[in-house]
């Protein structure tokens, strides 16, 4: 099981000797540095000096896994899905995520991201600006339990639907699935388009991310 640390970038090169420092990382750890989707020369060159500094590292005999995630800083809720689906195609690693540096809406999308997955985090660290230094911070994981009836119409979201489809899907009456998509609702995991028994329904972001969960506890399981 090896360690992986995912961080906000705001393009210091030196952010890599201090988390290797700071998180004692070994040869088969890995850096996950999650940067705008953009092309700006800083953020190009800062990569380059990172990897050239990581490249230095392997010919002295420590071997980082380095990986750049792009994400789009515009929309935070798709950034945090694809921080988790990373998560959670990587089981068996040890995570360590900071939001210390960089675009703000990333080092928000990380923080969320650490609620949402507290099972995996190790640890959480942001930075003190008064203070200029790091801080590890317990974060409160998100409750995301749900009923196994509550996933089954999660799952039937892959595509959306009304409340009537939803109903004759599941084989329960109207009134419980109302109150099954109020819930999900107010936990951010569906939304609706419209008004009325005529709205359709479907999976936010956050939604999908709790299937992918369920998915992969079952499949350890």
């Amino acid at each position: 099981m090896g360690k992986t640390v995912i961080l906000s970038f705001g393009f210091d090169v030196g952010i890599v000797m201090r988390t290797l420092s700071d998180y004692s990382l070994r040869s088969g750890d890995s850096i996950v540095l999650v940067v705008p989707d953009d092309d700006s020369e800083k953020k190009i060159s800062s990569i380059k000096e990172v990897e050239k500094f990581v490249s230095t590292l392997a010919e002295r005999g420590l071997s980082l896994s380095l990986k750049i995630m792009e994400v789009d800083d515009q929309n935070i809720e798709e950034s945090v899905m694809k921080i988790c689906e990373y998560m959670l195609s990587h089981p068996d690693n040890e995570f360590y995520l900071e939001a210390s540096g960089g675009v703000r809406s990333i080092c928000t999308a990380i923080t969320i991201t650490a609620m949402l997955m507290g099972n995996m985090v190790k640890s959480f660290a942001t930075l003190s600006e008064a203070a200029s230094k790091k801080m590890f911070v317990d974060v409160p994981p998100y409750d995301n339990t749900l009923s196994d009836a509550k996933m089954v119409l999660l799952g039937l979201l892959s595509k959306p639907l009304t409340i009537k489809e939803i109903s004759s899907r599941m084989k329960k009456n109207i009134s419980t699935v109302s109150r099954h998509l109020e819930e999900l609702e107010k936990k951010k995991l569906v939304r609706k388009d419209g008004e009325g028994y005529g709205c359709r329904y479907s999976l936010t972001p956050y939604g999908r991310i709790a299937l992918q969960m369920r998915e992969g506890y079952n499949a350890n399981t």
